[in-house]
């Protein structure tokens, strides 16, 4: 299978552009003041950093899987199941990042904050608030699908690039940072201990 040079430099691109939108997600977040109740937490509906930061959101698992595939033309022939895997377990990543994104932004912001916001009888700000609340329930659970997907992609990739040299091994040992990482995350969120809060708060935007 071959793969022109404009793709990878496009791959490469897509990668550039993903650690861009990275940082944005890092930091747009001290653009506002985070809710503190939940009435706070519907006017997020109408501030304009939390809504770009939704669709930054949406973007991101785009450029993402661009530049993983990059890996996956580069590798497939010497590490073809590792590198395959890897992809596969990437765009479980990505797709499940754009459906709860997705969710979050249409469902949870435009319509039932909106709609909670612009009620005025008790009755259906009443029902509004349970979707609202009950939303957090199925975020947890794309959340815990998204982890398993980054969890193994990267231990898929770090095994599909270890043999290399130079940076190629750089990178493999990224990918075994960022699977460690994510263990963590999802044993201190789903029901195991809080592992070095502090440390993965410093360390887990960076992966």
């Amino acid at each position: 299978m071959y793969f022109s040079q404009n793709f990878f430099r496009a791959a490469g691109i897509c990668s550039i552009l993903s650690a861009v939108s990275t940082l944005l997600l890092i930091f747009i977040p001290e653009c506002y003041t985070p809710p503190s109740n939940f009435d706070e937490q519907v006017a997020l509906h109408t501030n304009p950093y939390y809504i770009g930061r939704l669709w930054i959101h949406i973007l991101h698992p785009v450029l993402v899987l661009t530049a993983a595939f990059g890996v996956v033309a580069r590798k497939h022939a010497a590490s073809t199941g590792s590198a395959v895997l890897g992809f596969l377990f990437f765009t479980l990543w990505g797709f499940t990042e754009i459906i709860q994104q997705s969710l979050n932004l249409f469902a949870n912001n435009y319509t039932w904050r909106a709609a909670y916001a612009a009620a005025t009888d008790n009755a259906t700000r009443t029902l509004l608030k349970t979707q609202i609340i009950g939303f957090e329930a199925i975020w947890d659970g794309l959340f815990f699908a998204l982890l398993l997907g980054f969890f193994l992609s990267n231990v898929s990739y770090g095994i599909a690039t270890y043999q290399g040299k130079g940076l190629e091994k750089i990178v493999s040992i990224c990918f075994f940072a960022g699977a460690g990482l994510t263990a963590l995350s999802l044993i201190g969120n789903y029901g195991g201990p809080q592992l070095m809060a502090g440390f993965m708060s410093f360390l887990y935007p960076f992966i």
